[in-house]
């Protein structure tokens, strides 16, 4: 996909999401997904796939949306999809499951000072719930 199509297609299905055309975002993210651009643009794509389902009461698939972006980070040493599972969790009430994340984080080796920064300002934060 050329780059001005990709970055089109996104903004077209962001603006979907927030007019809350939550079915046409989800079928452009996923779309997106699916298409020919890089692994790291799809595990944002992917991202963004979570947030819609979420928001439409999906939270199972939510979850399985994210561990596909995780896995499409994963062996380019990238933890952001990581990151933003463990919000979810956190967010759905599942404070463990969020600590186990961002401690595992914590130990990767890509994780930049400010990285750990944050995160170990939100594992303090949720051992205080």
């Amino acid at each position: 996909m050329k780059y001005d199509d990709y970055v089109a297609a996104a903004q077209a299905a962001a603006a979907l999401f927030e007019k809350g055309d939550l079915a046409q975002a989800l079928a452009r993210f996923e779309s997106l997904a699916a298409s020919d651009i890089s692994a790291i643009d799809k595990a944002r794509m992917l991202n963004n796939v979570a947030i819609v389902l979420d928001r439409l009461g999906r939270a199972p698939e939510a979850l399985r949306a994210y561990d596909r972006a995780i896995a499409l980070e994963w062996p380019l040493s990238r933890g952001e999809s990581i990151e933003r599972k463990a919000v979810f969790l956190a967010d759905k009430g599942d404070a463990a499951a969020a600590l186990v994340l961002y401690e595992d984080l914590m130990t990767r080796s890509y994780a930049t000072e400010d990285d750990k920064h944050r995160y170990q300002e939100r594992i303090a934060a949720l051992k205080q719930r």
